[in-house]
């Protein structure tokens, strides 16, 4: 029964970590790009 459930907490557990990792790489862009707009009006 267990077993059988595996896959999908795998799977669930892999999406989430994903996510979280998608989300952080969008912040740390967003922040570049703000850096580099604050170098360019300098």
């Amino acid at each position: 029964m267990i077993r059988k459930y595996w896959g999908l907490v795998v799977f669930a557990v892999s999406v989430f970590l994903f996510d979280a990792l998608l989300m952080q790489w969008i912040e740390l862009m967003a922040t570049e790009q703000d850096k580099s707009r604050n170098m360019d009006s300098v």
